[in-house]
């Protein structure tokens, strides 16, 4: 999308939601939807300086009385965007993506989240990359929100608990870096990945959310950390 028409769009929502609006940006990845709705879908060397890009146009355009910015894909000249965005100095950005050479720095620089994909061979090392980017570009890590994209299945019981995670082998990376278990082991699996460092959690339900397991959740698991 034009990353300034964007930055317009969101400046609207954050209005209109009283300011509530949370930006998620990304560099796209799936090229089925690229060709359903008629987007050229470039290379990912492309397509992350564009979400570069993107994220120059649209932090200026929420901050600077007229942006401009000359970029290799996107250029504005003495754009404007009024109103600004309730939230100052924008709204909070999450960026999802654990590739360390690039992702990771466009994080340091940009992102008020980080979102780490599930699938991750080691958390900590992904982690560790964040911080040693931000510590590059002069950032404290501790001003980014870390959260994590999360597959939890939840049961009543050990065997409800059990047939579920069967069921939901096929969810993959999803599985590899999921948690399972009754309430109760929810709550303990939660609280080891909040000591690594995780404040925030990207769930989706292994059997697709239906509202007994919503209600489960949020009745038995959720207190724990209120």
């Amino acid at each position: 999308r034009n990353p300034a028409l964007l930055a317009k769009s969101l400046a609207t929502i954050d209005h209109i939601s009283n300011g509530r609006l949370e930006i998620g940006y990304g560099a796209g990845w799936m090229d089925e939807e690229y060709k359903a709705y008629g987007y050229q879908f470039p290379s990912m060397g492309t397509r992350l300086k564009m979400f570069e890009e993107g994220l120059h146009i649209m932090k200026a355009m929420f901050s600077e009385k007229r942006a401009t910015y000359k970029g290799r894909h996107y250029s504005v000249e003495e754009a404007i965007c009024n109103p600004k965005p309730v939230q100052q100095p924008h709204p909070p950005i999450t960026i999802g993506g654990s590739g360390e050479k690039v992702m990771l720095k466009l994080v340091a620089r940009f992102a008020d989240r980080w979102n780490c994909p599930a699938g991750y061979e080691s958390f900590e090392h992904k982690f560790n990359v964040l911080k040693s980017h931000c510590k590059d570009v002069g950032r404290d890590v501790n001003t980014i929100d870390i959260s994590e994209q999360l597959l939890v299945c939840i049961g009543q019981s050990d065997a409800e608990v059990e047939a579920k995670w069967k069921a939901a082998q096929m969810l993959k990376p999803f599985v590899s870096t999921g948690i399972k278990g009754t309430p109760k082991q929810l709550i303990e699996e939660l609280r080891k990945r909040v000591a690594m460092g995780i404040t925030t959690f990207v769930i989706f339900f292994s059997d697709f959310a239906p509202p007994p397991t919503l209600e489960l959740f949020a009745k038995e698991v959720m207190p724990a950390f209120a």
